[in-house]
């Protein structure tokens, strides 16, 4: 079972529920984390006034609708 570990450092054996963004979705004021769906890391995005996004970890080009959001 793969674990996973959030911002503050804690380990869990559960998979976070998440949502893939769409049109609908929106930042706010202090952004918003999203998780790349090939590498599983995490980018803080602003606004989603975007088509596409390149991975600043893995360098893949990934359509909107593929990214996670918690």
């Amino acid at each position: 079972m793969k674990t996973y570990t959030n911002y503050l450092g804690s380990k869990f054996d559960i998979e976070p529920i998440t949502k893939t963004v769409n049109r609908y979705t929106r930042a706010g004021n202090e952004g918003r984390n999203i998780f790349c769906p090939k590498c599983d890391k995490r980018s803080r995005v602003f606004h989603f006034s975007w088509s596409a996004l390149n991975c600043q970890h893995c360098d893949t080009m990934i359509d909107k609708n593929q990214w996670r959001t918690v």
